[in-house]
């Protein structure tokens, strides 16, 4: 996160923002000015857990999941993992986290219809691919949505994000 900060620092010479919407608040807004929000990652002071979600799959969620996620208040992080851009899903506020949620629950429940081992996203790479962890494992998966079966990428989390690099923006490698 901090590597992201100061890649937007040094292409920009400000903090990150994104459109000031309102209704969409976050503890990670720095200042407002116009329609746009700077922001920063900030540490949340309440962490994310994984328990209610474990209760309702019945099953163990690594750690690892819930200190990537559950650490911070933070917009998307861009980041370059050898060829490969793709954006590390956060958390923007209370509400982003409930979504979160729900959304992570309807994707393992689809993964037991369909009879696949259950994985948590966490990162996206265009609209049809995104980041996993296998559960059962702990590997990063490559899944496409409707696509085949997952593609393996990398042992674990820790793994991936140690060599991946924070750029400004996907399209923008500096």
């Amino acid at each position: 996160m901090t590597e992201y900060v100061a890649a937007v620092q040094r292409r920009h010479n400000r903090l990150p923002s994104v459109p000031h919407d309102s209704e969409w608040p976050s503890l990670a807004i720095v200042r407002t000015e116009g329609d746009e929000a700077f922001w920063q990652p900030t540490r949340r002071h309440d962490p994310l857990t994984f328990d209610g979600l474990s209760r309702a799959l019945e099953i163990d969620i690594p750690e690892a999941c819930a200190a990537f996620y559950g650490r911070y208040w933070s917009a998307s992080i861009p980041v370059i993992w050898g060829e490969r851009p793709f954006e590390l899903l956060q958390l923007w506020n209370d509400e982003d986290q409930n979504n979160l949620m729900h959304n992570l629950l309807g994707h393992s429940l689809e993964k037991k219809r369909v009879r696949e081992p259950l994985t948590l996203f966490f990162a996206l790479v265009d609209d049809a691919r995104f980041l996993s962890i296998d559960l059962a494992s702990g590997a990063v998966m490559l899944e496409e949505i409707d696509g085949p079966r997952p593609e393996e990428v990398a042992a674990d989390l820790g793994a991936l994000l140690a060599d991946v690099t924070a750029v400004a923006a996907i399209d923008d490698p500096s």
